[in-house]
């Protein structure tokens, strides 16, 4: 699952009676340059989906083209419109 959060955010994980011996979980992670974070773990997923917001994934109708910038899509449609204007 990927969420959405601040670029280059740090997040710091604590938890009360937490024992890493026990639990492993990354103590901290950081969001890409995009502000994406992606993890399959269930625990972490559980923590975050209460503070952070679900990054959706666009696709492209016409063709695999897949982001979660949605002003990117428009600029890849736009690019399908002009391929069709030349032809």
């Amino acid at each position: 699952m990927i969420f959405k959060g601040t670029p280059n955010q740090k997040v710091t994980i604590t938890k009360r009676g937490y024992n890493p011996l026990v639990n492993p979980l990354p103590k901290s992670f950081r969001f890409d340059k995009h502000g994406h974070y992606e993890t399959d773990d269930p625990r972490i997923i559980k923590r975050m989906e209460k503070r952070f917001e679900k990054a959706t994934c666009h696709k492209c109708k016409h063709c695999d083209f897949e982001t979660f910038d949605r002003a990117e899509l428009m600029r890849h449609y736009k690019s399908h419109k002009e391929n069709e204007n030349e032809q």
